[in-house]
């Protein structure tokens, strides 16, 4: 079977139909877990068809592979097969943008059609993320962002693999993550809906465990609207540096880097020697 752009956007019409409204200020952040979130026939088929593509397509990825984050990304709407393009262009549909903005009451919201930072992720074994608050400012448009939706495609995933996204809370007196608050579980089928204003910390920063042939596969998406007041500039994301890593002067200096637009891209394209 093979799913039409009509296809996802009624599926998850559906599945977002299911909330009239939510109390969106979830501790530590809003956020919104929805699992079986496309049909089985649906999800099941957009799993078959990026799985047989995902490891053909290993030499057009952005390869992320620094002691702040070990993944590969995909963005290019060229080299999508057709089923993964229907479903980002699902969710760039104006009455699926509208239900977000409703059940999140984050008015206005528009889709990064673009895909900056979204895409397909995937990570293997000993892949990571640092806990970090997303770019704040679109570097190309200039709209915040505001909201993530994460789909995962990870069939028999197995929780002490981790893998599993992290919330947590912001220290009062500065800038920075404190306590890990709910770890969401990379479940098939599972989508997550969070926000990414100001003091939404969250990442997966202990190394995978996953066996060396599997793969934690996730489709991201996000969503902007013009700037609220006072809305951070932070054009580029900013990491926080592990327990083990606080201490080290060029872990912070690679945060700077990392953090600055002009720059970031010297640090994720390329692999940083510490020795």
């Amino acid at each position: 079977m093979e799913n039409s752009y009509n296809s996802y956007e009624k599926s998850i019409l559906d599945s977002l139909n299911k909330y009239t409204s939510i109390n969106w200020d979830t501790y530590p952040f809003g956020h919104l877990v929805i699992d079986n979130f496309l049909p089985t026939e649906i999800i099941n088929s957009l799993n078959h068809t990026l799985q047989n593509h995902v490891r053909d397509l290993r030499d057009t990825w952005k390869k992320y592979d620094n002691p702040l984050e070990k993944k590969a990304l995909l963005n290019d709407y060229s080299k999508f097969p057709k089923e993964v393009y229907s479903y980002f262009l699902a969710l760039n549909s104006r009455i699926i943008t509208d239900k977000i903005s409703s059940i999140t009451n984050i008015d206005s919201l528009i889709p990064d059609v673009g895909l900056h930072g979204g895409g397909i992720h995937v990570h293997t074994r000993g892949g990571k993320l640092n806990v970090h608050q997303d770019y704040s400012l679109h570097p190309r448009t200039g709209l915040q962002r505001r909201l993530n939706i994460i789909l995962y495609l990870n069939e028999s995933w197995n929780a002490e693999w981790g893998g599993g996204l992290g919330l947590y809370t912001e220290k009062a007196s500065e800038e920075a993550p404190d306590i890990l608050v709910k770890t969401i579980d990379c479940i098939f089928n599972r989508a997550v809906i969070f926000d990414t204003a100001p003091g939404s910390w969250h990442g997966l920063p202990d190394p995978i465990l996953c066996p060396e042939d599997t793969l934690r596969v996730s489709l991201a998406f996000y969503y902007t609207r013009e700037p609220e007041f006072n809305a951070p500039t932070r054009g580029a994301v900013r990491f926080a540096p592990t327990f083990e890593q606080s201490t080290d002067p060029k872990i912070a200096a690679l945060i700077l880097k990392r953090s600055n637009p002009n720059q970031a891209a010297d640090v994720y394209n390329h692999k940083i020697d510490f020795n």
